[in-house]
C-alpha cells in the first residue's frame, strides 16, 4: 500500500478481546491509516463492558486511530447514539463501519457526529455519500476492485449514472447472489469469496476454511456471467 501510495487499515478482531488488544499493540509498528476492530463477541458485552474493551483499545492505540466494525450480525448492534457515547469515553474512536440507513438515519448522523467517519456498505454507498457517508467496507469491491473505486468516483461526476449502477448492483445481489444464502446456508464470507472469484480480478477461490460452507465452482460461473452482463462498468479497462 505504501508503494503505491494507497492509506490502509489493519483489523485486529478477535473472539478474545485481550487477543485484539494484543494484535493492536502488534501492528501499530505497520503505520497504517487507522486500525479497526469489532466488540467482543464470545458473549454479548453490557454498555459498560463496550466501555470498557473500547476504552482499553483506545489507551493501546497511542495516537492511532480506530474503527469500530459493527455488521448486521454482531452480537450488539451499535446505535448512533451508543457510538456517540463510546466516542466520548475513547478519544481514538474516529470511526464506523455500518449498514447505514435511510435519510432520516444520515439526518441523525450529521447531527449526533460531526467529524467521525461512517462506512458503508458498497451497494449503498452511492445513496449515502451525498447524505454524509465517507467511504465504503465494499462487498462491491469484491467482486471488482478496480470497479468500486471507479463507481465511489462517479458519484462526484456523474451520479445520475452512479445511483443507476447502484440499482443494478442491487438487483444482480437480489437476483444471483442471496438466494446462495437462502438455498445453500452460505455466509456473509462465502458470498464474499464467491464475488470475488466470480469477479476474476485475483487468485481468490471461494473456498472457507472448514467447518464453513463454501459456493461451488458453478456458483462462481454463473455469478461471474451475470456480473459482465448486468454490471459491466465494474470491469472497464483500469481508469487513469
Amino acid at each position: 500500500a505504501r508503494k503505491h501510495g494507497k492509506p490502509f487499515q489493519i483489523g485486529v478482531s478477535h473472539t478474545n478481546p485481550r487477543v485484539a488488544r494484543q494484535r493492536l499493540k502488534k501492528v501499530l509498528a505497520l503505520g497504517p491509516a487507522a486500525i479497526q476492530f469489532t466488540l467482543p463477541d464470545w458473549w454479548p458485552p453490557s454498555r459498560v463492558e463496550m466501555e470498557r474493551f473500547v476504552v482499553g483499545m483506545s489507551a493501546a492505540a497511542g495516537d492511532m486511530a480506530l474503527i469500530i466494525y459493527n455488521p448486521p450480525h454482531a452480537k450488539v448492534r451499535l446505535t448512533l447514539d451508543e457510538i456517540a457515547g463510546l466516542a466520548r469515553v475513547a478519544p481514538r474512536l474516529a470511526g464506523a463501519k455500518l449498514a447505514g440507513g435511510d435519510s432520516d438515519w444520515y439526518a441523525h448522523r450529521r447531527r449526533l457526529l460531526p467529524g467521525f467517519s461512517v462506512f458503508v456498505p458498497g451497494h449503498t454507498v452511492a445513496f449515502g455519500r451525498p447524505q454524509g457517508a465517507n467511504g465504503s467496507y465494499s462487498n462491491v469491491a469484491c467482486l471488482s476492485p478496480d470497479g468500486a473505486v471507479r463507481h465511489w468516483r462517479m458519484i462526484e461526476t456523474d451520479p445520475a449514472a452512479a445511483r443507476d449502477l447502484e440499482a443494478r448492483i442491487n438487483r444482480f445481489l437480489g437476483g444471483h447472489i442471496l438466494p446462495l444464502a437462502r438455498a445453500y446456508g452460505l455466509s456473509d464470507p462465502a458470498l464474499d469469496k464467491l464475488l470475488a472469484a466470480a469477479g476474476g480480478w485475483g487468485p481468490v477461490g471461494p473456498d472457507l476454511l472448514w467447518p464453513y460452507t463454501s459456493a461451488t465452482s458453478e456458483h462462481v460461473a454463473a455469478a461471474a456471467r451475470a456480473a459482465q452482463n448486468e454490471l459491466p462498468e465494474l470491469f472497464q479497462a483500469t481508469y487513469p
